[in-house]
């Protein structure tokens, strides 16, 4: 919001020119200090969500997916075969999670939840935590350029969800093999060096270095990123990957699935 809020302001309503509570003031960015910046509030919609939950049994319920997702970009939309910001990309399914029950996989797009379209991971994340734990939803995703329904139930979302692991990059980490046509190289990930990252598992193979203004320097990727598949395809090897890549010589670019501690997420090199 562009209103001024002031020291001391937050936790206090924001009014529109009704004189309605339209959310509840939280914090500025400004440069000098004063309220000549951006506003920010928690709508006042959600606020009423928590607190009538909180005045009923004192602790706050939230229904979860069990996924990683993100928005989908243009260069994701051709990848996927949907139009630009229409629906979110799945980039990982948790073991276990409502997700995985009802069968959602990595590189599915979900474009509808209980017949709502989404847009953005925002509105999904929305959807999904005031939904009924127990009623079962329908899903509607995009999956290898069909549309397929399944069936979601949501469960409460554990405690601990979404916690953010260290990243830590290993000075043990292996020499690589390097791919001049994307401008990284590429090491087999251990044991070892997935612990030093985070990971519980050694999936995937590391990038140990990249190439200033290469490609893969131009879509993001960070030498410690690991990436986990190719086209929608795994790779647990260098042999994987390689062969994956050079398989993928599509006028849309490479879809990489790379994971950092912050999770999965899915970029294009051109």
């Amino acid at each position: 919001t562009d209103a001024a809020i002031n020291p001391g302001n937050s936790g206090g309503p924001l009014v529109n020119l009704e004189g309605q509570v339209v959310g509840i003031n939280t914090a500025i960015s400004s440069k000098s200090g004063g309220n000549d910046g951006i506003g920010f509030a928690i709508p006042a919609n959600l606020a009423k969500w928590v607190a009538d939950q909180l005045v009923q049994g004192g602790t706050v319920h939230r229904a979860y997916l069990g996924v990683g997702i993100q928005p989908v970009t243009a260069d994701l939309a051709n990848q996927f075969h949907v139009k630009p910001r229409e629906g979110v990309a799945v980039t990982d399914v948790f073991p276990g999670s409502p997700a995985a029950k009802a069968g959602l996989q990595m590189g599915d797009v979900i474009v509808e939840y209980a017949g709502m379209a989404v847009n953005s991971p925002n509105e999904l994340q929305i959807l999904v935590e005031r939904s009924k734990m127990g009623t079962p939803h329908a899903l509607t995703i995009i999956r290898d350029g069909s549309r397929h329904d399944l069936t979601f139930t949501p469960e409460e979302q554990p405690g601990d969800y979404g916690t953010a692991r260290p990243s830590h990059r290993g000075e043990s980490e292996p020499s690589g093999t390097v791919f001049e046509r994307l401008g990284i190289e590429v090491s087999n990930l251990t044991a070892d060096v997935a612990q030093q990252l985070g990971m519980k598992k050694a999936e995937g193979v590391v990038i140990t270095n990249v190439k200033p203004a290469g490609a893969a320097d131009r879509a993001g990727l960070e030498e410690g990123m690991v990436i986990t598949a190719v086209n929608r395809t795994p790779v647990n090897s260098l042999e994987e990957f390689s062969k994956a890549v050079d398989g993928g010589d599509s006028q849309d670019g490479i879809l990489l699935l790379v994971r950092t501690s912050q999770g999965s997420r899915f970029v294009v090199i051109q």
